[in-house]
Formats: structure tokens, C-alpha cells, sequence
């Protein structure tokens, strides 16, 4: 039988070529998969919708339970454009003595960045201090710092506390640059970790205030928005207040919500708790806004009792794939007429996404 003679050399370039058109597809899939999802069309085109490059930028993140604190809450409160004081409110709520758990700790106040070389004081009074201001001391990170024991009583429980912040700036508000400027506060234990329930957020923007009706119905309130993971498809933002009077004469009032105008692409939902406890679908107009009866949401003759409703909003994606940027909420309370807003209803809180930083350190 005669034997087949093997051409060595052309066997040796098929082989090369098969595992040469293998590298080829291993590298065209890896550019597939590392290239960034393409935006929708109501998104800047610069900015890639991916999970792992867009996270939360929280001033204070989560840090220990400290239990029988019900909330902390920071919220913007009178102040005029053409003053260079504009003034902050924290209120909290006790349930059981705080002596030993709170003892050490301090609240940490942070300001927008722009506005750190803008600062010329920043100041706290309450009862505490005999209704006199006294200064927060500057740290070297810019924030401001006080201990909890000179603003608030430990052992004042079952009722709102409270304690007031001025900022003292170098020039008038409506000097400063168009906008919105923000605030962060937390109360730090001993050591400097951020305690649940007293970390809050809330911005305001240099605009006139809108028409308030100045009263003593509402002791305090604010508007925050409750922890969530990255991979949540949905956002709650939680509203407290505190009646001091009967607000009775105002059944008829509403609340006003806004919704961040850019964040509208991507919500599928908007739900209200009522005070059944039941969510319940809103209509949104085109600018994130929307209305909804106070006595369906509150009661209005419970007084000196904490009372909270959250806004649920249903997003198309998980938090994390939304595009980065700052998006802002408001809710206030009309008067029954529905023509002005009660003093000590409005409340402002916001949600700001980053890029997650590159890491190429194990890069070739």
C-alpha cells in the first residue's frame, strides 16, 4: 500500500490560521461586551448607561443603629435673597432617654462646595443655648461641628426637638451664582460614624421664597429619601410632620409635589401612601409636579404626634443606571384656599449620582 506523503509546512499554516481566527472572535467579543450601552434618545449622548460606572454620592453614608431615635430631619427655612443669612432648621424625635448612647457625639453639618470660600459663620441657637447663637466650630475639611449636648436634651423624649442654623455669608444670596446650593447634616458618634435616623439632605435655590402664610400650626417637618441598594428600581421619599394646632380650617388645602424634571424620562409610576395606608397612582404634568388632598394624606386635628406618608416614583431601570447628575424634590402644604403654602410645610431633598472612579490598577 502506498503511503500518503503530509505536506508539513501547509498543515502548519492551517493550524496557525484556525487559532489566529480564534483570537479574532475571543477579542470582537470582548469589544462587544466592553463597549458602553448606547443612551436613549432624551439622554446626552456623553453619558454611558451602565450599572457599575454610576453610583450615589452621599455626604454621609449609613452608618450605627442608635434605636429610639424616630428621625432627624434638615430642612431650609426663612431667608431673604437680598440678606446674606440664610437659615436652617434639624428637628428630631426622642422615644426613650438618649443619655448614654448620645454621649460623645457631635453633629456634622456640610455645605455646598461652592459655597466654602462664600462662608463667613455658621452659627446654632435652641433652648439649649438660651435662645443665643453660638458658633459651630469650622473642621479642616470645611464642615461645621457641634456637640450634641449644647443643642439638644438627651432626655427630652416623646416630643419634637429642635435646634436653628444660621449661615452667615460674605455677600447677599442673590449674588450668588443661579441655582441650587446644598446642605448635609448628620449626628456622629464617638467614633465619627453617622447615626441612622439623623442623616438628612436639603438644598435651596436662590429664588424669592413663594408666598407663605405665617403660622403656628405645623411645629416642624421634612422630606428625605429612605435608604435604597443600587439595583432598586424604585424610590421612596418619606414626608414627617408634626401638627402643633388644629389644622382643621385647612381641610381643604393640598399638597404640592415636584419630581426632578430630568429624572421624568425614566419613571413609569408615581404612587402616594394615603392614610389607610395604601398606595395610591398620581397624574404628573410634563414638569414632575403634581397635587394631592391634605386629609387624604394627614389628619389634621392629631396634634403633637409624629405623622409620615412616602412617595413611591417606579423607574424603567435600577437606580444605578440612571444618567449621573443631581436630581431635586420639594412637597409643601397649602393653605385651604389652596393659594399660599403653610410656614414649616416646605421641604426639599435631593439624589446625586456619580461615575463610579476607574480603577486601572490591574490593568496591563
Amino acid at each position: 500500500m502506498k503511503k500518503h506523503e503530509v505536506d508539513m509546512k501547509r498543515l502548519m499554516d492551517k493550524k496557525r490560521k484556525d487559532k489566529m481566527r480564534k483570537r479574532a472572535s475571543l477579542i470582537a467579543a470582548s469589544v462587544i461586551l466592553l463597549s458602553p450601552t448606547i443612551a436613549p434618545p432624551n439622554v446626552d449622548a456623553s453619558t454611558t448607561i451602565n450599572p457599575e460606572q454610576v453610583v450615589a454620592q452621599q455626604v454621609y453614608k449609613p452608618g450605627v443603629d442608635f434605636r429610639h431615635i424616630k428621625y432627624g430631619k434638615l430642612e431650609v427655612r426663612n431667608f431673604n435673597v437680598n440678606s446674606n443669612e440664610l437659615f436652617l432648621k434639624y428637628s428630631t424625635h426622642y422615644v426613650l432617654n438618649m443619655r448614654s448612647k448620645l454621649k460623645n457625639t457631635s453633629f456634622n453639618l456640610t455645605l455646598d462646595e461652592r459655597l466654602q470660600d462664600k462662608v463667613v459663620d455658621v452659627q446654632v441657637k435652641s433652648s439649649k443655648t438660651k435662645r443665643k447663637w453660638v458658633s459651630m466650630q469650622r473642621l479642616y475639611d470645611g464642615s461645621y461641628s457641634i456637640p450634641h449636648q449644647e443643642v439638644l436634651r438627651t432626655g427630652l423624649i416623646g416630643v419634637n426637638q429642635q435646634f436653628e442654623i444660621k449661615v452667615i455669608l460674605k455677600d447677599k444670596i442673590n449674588e450668588l451664582e443661579k441655582g441650587y446650593y446644598t446642605a448635609d447634616i448628620a449626628l456622629l458618634d464617638k467614633n465619627n460614624r453617622p447615626v441612622n435616623n439623623t442623616i438628612d439632605s436639603t438644598f435651596f435655590m436662590i429664588k424669592d421664597r413663594d408666598y407663605y402664610q405665617e403660622t403656628n400650626l405645623i411645629t416642624e417637618s421634612g422630606y428625605s429619601i429612605d435608604p435604597y441598594k443600587p439595583h432598586d428600581t424604585e424610590l421612596n421619599l418619606d414626608y414627617t410632620m408634626h401638627y402643633k394646632l388644629n389644622a382643621s380650617k385647612h381641610k381643604r388645602g393640598q399638597f404640592i409635589f415636584s419630581i426632578a424634571e430630568e429624572l421624568m424620562p425614566y419613571v413609569t409610576e408615581v404612587l402616594v401612601q394615603t392614610r389607610d395606608g395604601r398606595f395610591k397612582p398620581v397624574s404628573l404634568n410634563s414638569n414632575g409636579k403634581f397635587r394631592y388632598a391634605t386629609r387624604d394624606l394627614v389628619s389634621l386635628s392629631l396634634i403633637g404626634i409624629p405623622q409620615k406618608f412616602k412617595v413611591k416614583i417606579k423607574l424603567d431601570r435600577p437606580i444605578s443606571e440612571l444618567p449621573k447628575g443631581t436630581y431635586l424634590f420639594s412637597a409643601a402644604q397649602t393653605t385651604g384656599d389652596a393659594e399660599k403654602l403653610l410656614d414649616k410645610s416646605e421641604n426639599n431633598t435631593y439624589l446625586r449620582l456619580a461615575s463610579m472612579p476607574y480603577d486601572d490598577s490591574d490593568a496591563d
